[in-house]
Order: structure tokens, then C-alpha cells, then sequence
């Protein structure tokens, strides 16, 4: 893009974060695209609607096609990073 230096990725991998749900069948390719850098599993736990999320952990730790360290990320390393936690 004219005038800017990084590539619009580098942009959304440095100041963007999407919530996937635990059990989206797309998270793979998602990945794919944009680096698993950026991506947080969303939980809906407190609201009514959350009741489904009981089994979030096991549902997002048996995604099919997405690696141990890409769900790790997912689910500790880029929450971690999105709330400042150390």
C-alpha cells in the first residue's frame, strides 16, 4: 500500500486480535492466513448463552489441523499478551 512501510498484515498481527470460538471448524485455515500470533479463543462463561462453553478447553485442545503450540498460543500466550498478563 502507498506510503505505508510495513505490509497492512503487520499491522493486524502487531495491534489486532481475533476471538475464535472453541469449536470453529475454520480455525485451521484461519490460522493460515494471518499467523497464529493474533488469535484468542472466545468464551461466552457468565452469560446465559455460556452454558455451551463448559468444555471450551477440551473442544479448542482437539481442534483437527492446528498444532499443540498454535493452540497453546491461542489459549494462553495471546490472551496472555492481550490483557498484559505476565
Amino acid at each position: 500500500m502507498a506510503g505505508l512501510s510495513p505490509h497492512p498484515s503487520d499491522y493486524l498481527r502487531r495491534q489486532c486480535f481475533a476471538a475464535s470460538d472453541p469449536d470453529d471448524p475454520d480455525i485451521a485455515p484461519t490460522i493460515a492466513v494471518p499467523g497464529d500470533e493474533c488469535i484468542v479463543t472466545a468464551i461466552d462463561f457468565g452469560h446465559p448463552e455460556g452454558s455451551g462453553y463448559l468444555q471450551a478447553i477440551d473442544e479448542t485442545l482437539a481442534l483437527p489441523g492446528v498444532s499443540d503450540a498454535s493452540k497453546r498460543r491461542i489459549m494462553w500466550v495471546n490472551p496472555s499478551r492481550l490483557y498484559g498478563l505476565s
